[in-house]
């Protein structure tokens, strides 16, 4: 059993009895001029303008931190007190980064990667040239004083310093230039609560130096500033939530400070208890205090909604954020439409397979199999790979393992006319629902096209019914979701105690972000992110060979991409073994094991780029029961997750 730490009671405040068994109700717009149109004009109001002059002089107290850091690296780390004097500037300064990260990650998000993204190296292209870019940043300098400072990469570490420094001061010189609207400034507060409850809470920018606990803490304060110049008004028109709000804040900074004094706070704080009784709450009065002060949303189409407190909520989401521009408006009568060509076997070429083939719905959309099975006489080409579910497969930014689709549209293209896969054709299926009128009136209807002369179906319109069809399969109601939202007593003990390991000891969640649990970045959801792990080509624990599918490598040949495969899921997981793109694993003790080893690195598997930390996780027999019954507790009950015909 893992022990709390005691400071921890601090944490849920006078707000977690409430949270504990039944959510609160979420804060609900009111149909009025200023939050009923999103694209309504802004405005800038005397407490934007405070806030904002707050922002830039955190962004003053951040260069200042920068330059204290950069002369204290100046010398060489020779001895432990030029160590810990380097340790503690770096400290200083990423706490004052972390205390205008939310307005940075809102106005200037290329800077905020920049400065504070992960320390791998990016791959940009230009002109049809791929280029690997080294990582820089924040977290470069904090790998490079933590655990054990490499004395000969003096010159590099003074390099890293220097660019962040550089990035700070582009972003001064915009900030001084450009007001921050109200808008905005409310949207950066409630975004970086999420980003504290589901990435800095799972150490995902703090990987080496372990300080995820007071880095939080930082962040809040850093919300708390945000807010402040709003207090007057605020306490006028929603006091209630105003009180709240700065309670929730309040005490859990306080209480975030306390643990930090426990070196094994990381490991013990109740994530589920963080979420209720601070992240929750303090996002939820924020929303109230938004609307209350006629506040609106910023515009655009975003995969969480802008007007969703949390990102917890019930229709938190956007299963359409991620279709093409020219995607026809979904409705029912089109993903209707799009459900019956899943279950259509004359989509494929020899007439006995359809995309429910190899995504049964009883099985959250998988086959059981390792691998997909080809189509008999298929000639050789890409490897097929373990068939992944298609649950919630909208809401995520990129489709295959490889992840060389984007949009749904074209994942249904690549897979109806793969000669392994199903070798058909959507253009003949089109020309075949055309000379069939009931069904041609069917697809003019589903698309909203007047009555009439119907036009011939093409294979856009089959596309496009069948994209709409897999943005309905959103399930995001498991008993983990209940407890997220405040039911917490709709997870076992042991689950909820899984759920922390999940957050902490086990590291998973730096790749599969809640509460997606999927490798698209929150909260802003821009990137899809993939993994070299060394998964090897069959189960070894010792002297393991590497698996041949280079991955992502085989569609896009950058060198730091060989092996690497898109981050999926770990909803369902529980009924979608085996496991990993090769199907290698058939049970989630068999997938918890190799991730406890360090992955490939752990099992005798040396790749240059393995991103998964290759040390040992050292999780407990009963640790790695409770990350077990955490993942069987993402299971849906959708009645869509239910056996059709095949």
């Amino acid at each position: 059993m893992i022990r709390r730490s005691p400071s921890l009671a601090a944490v849920a405040l006078a707000v977690a009895a409430a949270s504990c068994r039944k959510p609160p109700a979420p804060a609900t717009e009111r149909a009025s001029p200023a939050t009923a149109d999103a694209s309504a004009d802004v405005g800038i109001s005397p407490a934007a303008r405070a806030a904002a002059t707050t922002y830039r002089a955190g962004l003053d107290t951040l260069a200042a931190e920068l330059a204290a850091l950069a002369r204290a690296t100046e010398r060489p780390l020779a001895d432990s007190a030029a160590l810990a004097r380097a340790r503690a500037a770096f400290v200083a300064a990423r706490g004052a980064y972390k205390r205008v990260e939310g307005v940075v990650e809102a106005v200037a998000p290329s800077a905020a990667m920049e400065l504070n993204g992960p320390a791998l190296p990016e791959v940009e292209e230009e002109e049809g040239v791929r280029e690997s870019l080294p990582p820089k940043g924040l977290q470069v300098v904090e790998a490079m004083l933590w655990p054990a400072p490499d004395l000969s990469a003096r010159a590099e570490l003074r390099a890293a310093v220097g660019i962040s420094a550089a990035v700070v001061e582009r972003v001064r010189q915009y900030a001084r230039a450009a007001p921050i609207p109200d808008a905005l400034l409310f949207d950066a507060a409630r975004q970086e609560i999420a980003r504290v409850a589901v990435l800095g809470m799972a150490g995902f920018d703090s990987p080496v130096a372990g300080r995820a606990i007071p880095e939080a803490a930082e962040a809040l304060r850093g919300v708390r500033t945000v807010v402040a110049p709003y207090a007057t008004a605020a306490a006028a028109r929603a006091p209630q939530a105003w009180g709240a709000l700065v309670r929730t804040l309040d005490g859990a900074v306080a209480a975030l400070d306390s643990a930090a004094a426990d070196p094994r706070a990381f490991e013990r704080t109740d994530r589920l208890r963080f979420v209720t009784a601070v992240a929750n709450p303090a996002a939820r009065a924020l929303a109230e205090v938004r609307i209350a002060l006629g506040v609106p949303v910023p515009a655009g189409q975003r995969l969480w909604r802008a007007t969703a407190a949390t990102l917890f909520e019930p229709g938190a989401f956007d299963p359409g954020a991620y279709a093409p521009a020219l995607a026809p408006a979904p409705t029912p009568e089109l993903a209707a439409l799009g459900a019956q060509l899943f279950f259509d076997r004359g989509l494929s070429g020899s007439g006995d397979r359809s995309c429910a083939t190899c995504h049964e719905p009883a099985r959250a959309f998988t086959d059981g199999r390792r691998r997909a099975e080809p189509l008999a006489g298929a000639p050789a080409g890409r490897p097929l790979r373990n068939t992944p579910t298609l649950a919630n497969v909208a809401l995520q930014a990129a489709q295959f393992a490889d992840l060389r689709a984007t949009f749904l549209e074209d994942q249904v293209l690549d897979v109806v006319r793969n000669r392994a896969e199903m070798h058909g054709s959507l253009d003949s299926a089109a020309a075949r629902m055309t000379r069939d009128p009931a069904l041609a009136v069917r697809v003019a209807t589903a698309l909203g096209r007047p009555a009439g002369a119907l036009p011939a179906v093409t294979e856009r319109d089959l596309r496009a019914a069948l994209a709409a069809y897999l943005r309905t399969l959103v399930a995001l109601d498991t008993p983990v979701d209940r407890a997220l939202r405040g039911d917490t007593l709709a997870l076992s003990p042991a689950a909820r105690r899984g759920f922390t390991v999940f957050m902490a000891k086990g590291k998973c969640g730096t790749c599969h972000f809640a509460p997606l649990f999927n490798g698209t970045v929150p909260p802003a959801y821009r990137k899809a992110e993939s993994e070299v792990l060394g998964v090897p080509g069959s189960v070894a624990w010792r002297g393991a060979r590497v698996s041949p599918d280079v991955g992502r490598y085989g569609t896009f040949d950058a060198p730091v991409w060989r092996h690497a495969f898109k981050t999926p899921t770990v909803r369902e997981a529980a009924r979608t073994a085996p496991y990993m793109h090769n199907g290698v694993y058939r049970t989630l003790e068999e997938v918890i094991e190799f991730y406890d080893r360090g992955g490939g690195a752990g099992i005798g598997i040396d790749l240059p780029h393995q991103t998964l930390p290759p040390e040992p996780l050292r999780l407990t027999r009963a640790e790695k029961r409770e990350l077990l019954a955490f993942l069987r507790a993402l299971r849906s009950d959708r009645p869509a997750f239910a056996a059709r015909g095949r």
